[in-house]
């Protein structure tokens, strides 16, 4: 068995808050992670300080670029246990992600489909939330609530078998013990 980390954040951009204004989210974004660092967790997200839309597949740091300008903003930061065939299949399409950067935009059309309930699927193109949940239903790791590219941030706090590691902010954000992570399994919140 392997663990893939999720991290749900909210900033104070213009493309967070009109997140919240239609979702009403306590987090408008979800970015994962392969390995236990704040430093390579993967999400489609702006590829410019200035211009929210110019995005795509981005690397993101709890430490830099938007997260750094926002080290106050409230953050949870959950794992999920998956099989070890499910967690190969996770990287693969990374990876696969990866290869095709410059394929991998971030779907405007997305968000007002989501909002609207209309089922919709890419290889390449994204909003944040249907992407994570992309990886999790391609690899069979989890049953999603709903279909991926319908999925919101908060969706993620009640998949099966999630682990809440950390809540607070995000400049304090960081991998607890094992002690510390066995003891807090979430049902749904």
């Amino acid at each position: 068995m392997r663990k893939v980390y999720i991290l749900l954040s909210r900033t104070r951009t213009i493309a967070s808050r009109t997140v919240h204004l239609f979702t009403r989210g306590r987090f408008t974004h979800v970015s994962i992670a392969l390995e236990p660092s704040t430093e390579k967790f993967w999400s489609y997200a702006r590829r410019s300080l200035h211009n929210p839309f110019s995005g795509g597949l981005m690397k993101e740091n709890t430490k830099t670029f938007i997260f750094g300008r926002y080290g106050e903003m409230k953050c949870a930061l959950l794992s999920l246990q998956v099989s070890d065939e499910a967690y190969q299949k996770i990287a693969q399409r990374l990876y696969d992600m990866v290869i095709n950067f410059d394929k991998c935009k971030y779907s405007i059309r997305g968000l007002p489909l989501a909002l609207l309930r209309i089922q919709h699927d890419s290889l390449f193109r994204f909003n944040c939330a249907h992407f994570v949940a992309h990886l999790l239903k391609l690899s069979d790791a989890v049953p999603l609530p709903k279909h991926p590219s319908l999925m919101r941030p908060m969706d993620f706090l009640k998949l099966s078998g999630i682990r809440l590691l950390y809540e607070g902010t995000l400049g304090e954000c960081a991998f607890p013990s094992l002690e510390v992570e066995r003891g807090r399994v979430l049902g749904c919140m």
